[in-house]
């Protein structure tokens, strides 16, 4: 249990208003695989996000190729959903998880690049930290439900 004393001069004054706070050790046990896990869906929600709004347009051609088969979208990643559709989290290591887009998806190294540039990059740089750093405080949160629980 954490303590808060004041420190008092002789007279039974906080000089200055001084305060010491001292807390006692707290052992936690996380289930670092879940959140390793939650973290990645994160990841898999933002990039969702990041796919249904963003990324330019398709090349002239693959719009031509896309209307050939009946698909009428003229945005790059976002044509059919099945990008945004099948993105998967995948364990491989004990707290550790990746992100994987559909198989087949993308054969041409060249339209991977652009995705991590278009979607996934700005997604690092902007809100992926905020979201992780919310998915954490709430892991603190649960963590200290439990202990004062």
């Amino acid at each position: 249990m954490s303590r808060i004393r004041a420190v008092l001069d002789e007279s039974g004054r906080s000089p200055e208003g001084a305060v010491t706070i001292k807390a006692d050790r707290l052992e936690i046990d996380i289930d670092t695989t879940s959140l390793a896990r939650a973290l990645a869906q994160v990841g898999i929600d933002l990039i969702v996000d990041g796919i249904q709004q963003g990324g330019g347009p398709a090349s002239p051609a693959t719009i031509k190729r896309r209307r050939a088969q009946g698909i009428t979208s003229t945005t790059k990643f976002h044509a059919t959903g099945r990008l945004a559709r099948e993105l998967a989290t995948r364990q491989v290591g004990d707290a550790e998880y990746e992100i994987q887009t559909p198989p087949g998806y993308f054969q041409d190294p060249a339209l991977l690049d652009e995705f991590i540039k278009e979607i996934v990059d700005p997604l690092i740089r902007g809100r992926m930290s905020l979201e992780i750093d919310a998915k954490l405080d709430d892991f603190a949160d649960e963590i200290a439900r439990v202990s004062n629980g």
